[in-house]
């Protein structure tokens, strides 16, 4: 059975209103010895403390099993690529910040051009518009992918209408 998730997306950031600085969006400081010793755990860590999300609510939210959560939080898990785009989506990360995780590990953010166009533009399309758009959810990226016939980021799907 796949595991389905029925309570309510993290809330879209609409309080945010005037200027925005770079350095305090994406690193949380603007101390520049600060952001050199930025890592994925500390800047996971902080965007999920600031969205108030713990590792069972990020779980329910991706499919991710809580325990590689965890192993993530405390650094010591190796991190999946699909899985970060599935943590980005469910916390609804700027583009910015995704881009800066995915940088840390030295990894590119998908992209249309490569080899999995069709499966990298429906990742990527969901990557830009869950910051925006309240209906760009990991279970829609997955059900969007499988219905493409391509790999789902993650277990986790809608559920089914009449259930």
């Amino acid at each position: 059975m796949k595991p389905t998730y029925n309570d309510p997306q993290v809330k879209l950031n609409t309080n945010r209103r005037g200027k925005t600085d770079y350095d305090i969006v994406v690193y949380g400081t603007r101390s520049l010895r600060k952001q050199l010793e930025d890592t994925v755990v500390a800047a996971i860590r902080r965007y999920m403390e600031e969205k108030e999300i713990g590792t069972r609510k990020l779980s329910r939210l991706t499919g991710i099993p809580k325990g590689t959560i965890s192993r993530y939080r405390n650094g010591t898990a190796k991190y999946d690529p699909d899985y970060l785009c599935a943590i980005c989506i469910a916390l609804r990360l700027q583009t910015c910040r995704q881009r800066h995780l995915f940088r840390m590990l030295n990894w590119k953010m998908p992209d249309e051009r490569g080899r999995k166009r069709n499966r990298a533009y429906i990742i990527r399309e969901f990557l830009d518009g869950c910051f925006y758009d309240e209906s760009y959810t990991v279970a829609l990226c997955n059900q969007r992918l499988v219905d493409a016939g391509e790999v789902s980021l993650t277990p986790l799907f809608p559920p089914k209408e009449g259930k």
